[in-house]
């Protein structure tokens, strides 16, 4: 199921690029400005972690590389390293060719091999490629499990949210129950942070650190 998943996962997402190009439509966000602000969260709390230490950050599902532009520009964090992973060969070879930043690599890749201090996640799970919410959520679940097994200092992912049940709405962007998602990371890995921001509606960022 997983592999299957993976490989319409990248299908999608090829089209999508070709489709918009490196803009945020591609990745399937409705602005520039909810992009940022999410990347904003993310960022904030690995300063709040490491003020002063260098860390190295696994981008999963990467897309056309935002963050990694968007760290460019930042004097911190530092980063000693950046892996930014997507299943979509076309966005990769699109980083490939337009960042050429020493701390930074691409790689065509569902899940890392390598452990780095910071695993962040930024609308890598909005689009479900099914209807079946309990498949997908095997499926978020499944990813978020080895991602924290390579994480060394904290795991931040965001997801859209519901006000129930967790649900697969218009367009087949999934919808998560926050409550639940937040059971499951203390349940499974220890502890799990919600960070809501007024900017972001029906948006929760999750921060869940290592003990």
């Amino acid at each position: 199921m997983f592999t299957n998943f993976n490989s319409r996962i990248a299908s999608v997402y090829d089209e999508q690029f070709k489709r918009h190009g490196a803009r945020p439509e591609a990745s399937f966000w409705f602005s520039g400005l909810r992009q940022q602000t999410r990347f904003e969260i993310i960022t904030n709390e690995i300063r709040r972690l490491d003020p002063d230490r260098s860390v190295s950050v696994c981008d999963l599902g990467c897309g056309y590389g935002a963050y990694a532009e968007y760290l460019n520009y930042k004097t911190t964090p530092k980063i000693s390293s950046y892996l930014g992973l997507d299943v979509s060969a076309a966005v990769i070879k699109f980083c490939k060719s337009k960042y050429d930043y020493p701390w930074a690599k691409f790689e065509t890749a569902n899940k890392s091999k390598n452990n780095m201090d910071y695993t962040v996640m930024s609308g890598t799970f909005n689009y479900a490629v099914t209807s079946d919410v309990e498949k997908w959520e095997v499926h978020l679940f499944k990813n978020l499990s080895h991602c924290f097994g390579k994480t060394i200092r904290a795991m931040i992912f965001n997801l859209q949210v519901s006000d129930g049940p967790s649900m697969i709405g218009e367009k087949n962007i999934y919808h998560a129950d926050p409550k639940m998602i937040a059971e499951f990371c203390r349940k499974t890995f220890g502890n799990c942070k919600v960070i809501k921001s007024p900017l972001l509606k029906r948006d929760v960022t999750f921060l869940v650190e290592q003990n």
